[in-house]
């Protein structure tokens, strides 16, 4: 379970990151 969390975290963060390298 928590490494599923883990993932999950990784790939949202990494989709934040490119919108935002999108936007800037």
């Amino acid at each position: 379970m928590k490494i599923l969390v883990v993932e999950d975290n990784a790939s949202l963060l990494e989709s934040i990151r490119q919108i935002l390298a999108d936007e800037y």
